[in-house]
């Protein structure tokens, strides 16, 4: 966990002005039908080490209070469990917020196209002939003596332009 969050920027002040209007006015994300009660969760998961001894909660709250996570209120609209999970190195944990039934209330969001694992595949491969292209004229003007003509800084610069020319 971060020692401060004081002067860390809000996720309003990170997004442009097009996907702030969704921060600032969450209604449009609210469901206008409520969900089938099998999908939503009626208790969050607690981490049982917090959950079941009132010391560590405390302790836990007064921790993520004292660096600012925390904004207390009388009366919130739902409630969120917390977790941990080991991270990859097994020697830090990851703290979870089970936030699903605050996120059952929301609108699924609108779907994207994502790429292929088959259209990175064919860009790497595209890439991987063009850059040999690239090397072999390099390959090619330091053969014929492009050093002796150009400075050898200069070299690159006029295999790229020879590539640009013979790729184009």
């Amino acid at each position: 966990m971060p020692q401060d969050l004081v002067g860390a920027p809000r996720a309003e002040d990170l997004l442009d002005e097009d996907d702030r209007r969704y921060l600032e006015v969450q209604e449009r994300m609210l469901n206008s039908v409520s969900r089938e009660q099998d999908e939503v969760v009626k208790q969050p998961y607690w981490d049982p080490a917090l959950k079941h001894n009132p010391r560590n909660y405390r302790k836990f709250i007064q921790k993520l209070n004292s660096i600012g996570y925390l904004e207390f209120t009388l009366s919130p609209s739902d409630h969120a469990g917390v977790f941990f999970v080991w991270k990859s190195d097994h020697k830090k944990i990851r703290m979870i917020v089970d936030a699903r039934p605050a996120n059952s209330k929301f609108r699924d969001p609108a779907g994207v196209s994502l790429s292929t694992a088959e259209t990175f595949s064919k860009f790497e491969v595209e890439a991987v002939k063009q850059w040999r292209r690239f090397f072999a004229i390099q390959l090619v003007c330091r053969a014929l003596g492009c050093e002796r003509l150009f400075p050898q800084d200069q070299t690159t610069t006029v295999a790229l332009k020879a590539f640009l020319f013979y790729a184009y």
